[in-house]
């Protein structure tokens, strides 16, 4: 195993399946060509291992057909392929690791693939909505720097075909892309604008064939579209600052709207000719403006998730927000409170009241905001931004000594 070099390694395959017939390794789940397990190394290190699933979709329905397993299996094993080498080629960090492979005989068929990567925790959107705007923004954050390095990736602009949760795993909370075979690397070929037309279940779009025969930023575009429909309409503004929503909406917006398109209204002056006359490309342009001309691509997306990441991460989206409450604090240092918890949402512990804020001053206006609170205890902990996770109380009733938490309580009424 390695973690600073850049090429992955070939490895021996018994060491690691024989582990994986063990206790130390565990099913964790399949698709339609694959199946991916949980193996715990010497050392103690996790890792996923993936293999062609004989038992799976793809593999058994050529045999049915077919009847040749070695020949159904090398096809199969080609998407394990064309993944491993995309998570060589596109190696960024919110692209699954890729440690490294192994070649061995199993059930009949010589020289079957393993390929060895990181190993990550599912996409689990019911459970993202119940966490904090935090660690959910994070998330989008993620996505927002991965399809930035798609669409400038060294292969050129790469799309995901098959966009779901499901093809993404968190690792220590940071999303990254997993399955990468049903990507593709190039853009789709066109002799006309109808040959550009972006299919999704609720709406259908039409970008511009260019002059040399592409369908310019297709794949960008549908990359960005679909985490506005899988990840940023769901994570990004709920239980979001209030002073950072009206970014959050126009990145939500601007990525929903990007490839809109309403009825057509030529944007032209009056002493132009009709849209019919117009050369059809310039027809077509101006349609396209008409449908969007203030939407964003990757590029200005992430850098407006990035700029939300600086004024929450520097304090700046507080400014002009927070509001100084009449009521004084007394700091009880090496202290915490053991009881007198109450449940807010979203928090960080599901059995009271814990949140991030960015200084004491926030403290104190949560506090405020809160009609039970009547006290809060700073701890050591923080959060990937830096903030620093505090507990709001109903009381203290039992205050109690603890050297990694600060205690302040209402003073006055």
């Amino acid at each position: 195993m390695h973690s600073g070099q850049t090429t992955s390694m070939h490895m021996a395959c018994d060491p690691l399946l024989t582990r994986s017939d063990s206790r130390d390794s565990r099913y964790v789940g399949s698709g339609y060509t694959k199946a991916v397990y949980r193996v715990r190394l010497p050392g103690g290190a996790a890792v996923a291992l993936k293999a062609v699933d004989f038992s799976g979709h793809d593999l058994g329905s050529c045999v049915r057909e077919f009847g040749a397993r070695r020949g159904c299996y090398r096809l199969a094993a080609h998407k394990l392929l064309k993944e491993m080498v995309l998570l060589e080629r596109l190696r960024h960090p919110n692209v699954l690791q890729l440690y490294g492979y192994c070649y061995q005989d199993s059930e009949d068929i010589p020289d079957t693939l393993t390929t060895i990567t990181e190993l990550g925790a599912p996409v689990e959107m019911i459970q993202l909505l119940q966490t904090s705007w935090e660690d959910r923004f994070r998330i989008c954050l993620s996505l927002g720097r991965l399809l930035h390095h798609l669409a400038h990736s060294p292969l050129g602009s790469v799309t995901l075909l098959d966009f779901r949760p499901r093809q993404f795993v968190l690792v220590d909370g940071e999303l990254k892309v997993t399955d990468l075979d049903d990507a593709r690397v190039e853009e789709s070929p066109c002799t006309s604008s109808a040959d550009c037309i972006l299919e999704f279940p609720a709406r259908n779009f039409t970008l511009l064939c260019s002059a040399q025969g592409w369908c310019e930023g297709m794949n960008e575009k549908r990359n960005l579209y679909n985490a506005y429909r899988f990840f940023f309409t769901y994570l990004l503004p709920h239980s979001a600052p209030p002073s950072l929503r009206p970014l959050l909406d126009s990145i939500v917006n601007a990525t929903a709207s990007l490839l809109s398109s309403p009825p057509v209204i030529w944007a032209q002056a009056p002493e132009e000719k009709s849209g019919e006359e117009r050369e059809p490309r310039q027809s077509a342009i101006a349609t396209l403006r008409s449908a969007g001309e203030l939407a964003w691509g990757v590029d200005e997306t992430l850098a407006q998730l990035e700029k939300v990441l600086h004024l929450y991460r520097s304090g700046q989206y507080l400014q002009n927000s927070t509001t100084s409450g009449s009521a004084e604090y007394q700091r009880l240092p090496d202290s915490t409170i053991a009881q007198d918890d109450y449940r807010c949402w979203p928090s960080y512990h599901h059995g009271g009241c814990l949140l991030s804020v960015f200084n004491l001053a926030e403290a104190v206006d949560v506090c405020e905001s809160h009609a039970q609170c009547r006290a809060f205890v700073v701890t050591n902990q923080t959060t990937w931004t830096g903030r620093q996770l505090v507990f709001f109380k109903t009381g203290w009733s039992q205050v109690v000594p603890d050297p990694n938490k600060t205690t302040y309580v209402r003073a006055s009424s």
